[in-house]
Parts: C-alpha cells; sequence; structure tokens
C-alpha cells in the first residue's frame, strides 16, 4: 500500500525554495492556500 500511495499521481510534493512554511492540505483546502499565495508556501 506503501509503494502505491508514493507512486500515485494524486500525491506530490511542492516546494517553494527558501520558504520555512509548509502546508499539508487535500481537496478545497488545497486550493485555498494556491489560491491565496501560489508560490510562496510550500505544498503537499
Amino acid at each position: 500500500m506503501e509503494a502505491q500511495a508514493e507512486a500515485s499521481t494524486y500525491n506530490r510534493l511542492e516546494v517553494a525554495d527558501g520558504k520555512g512554511i509548509g502546508v499539508i492540505a487535500s481537496g478545497i483546502a488545497y486550493n485555498y492556500v494556491k489560491e491565496c499565495n501560489p508560490t510562496g508556501v510550500s505544498a503537499i
């Protein structure tokens, strides 16, 4: 199950260079994070 989760296209890590803020979100919360600060926040 772990290998399948790691290979899934639905799971991704977006790292913003030089930023100390990270957010773990899914669904509408992920969309909200990207709308508010699309380049300044690392997101999982």
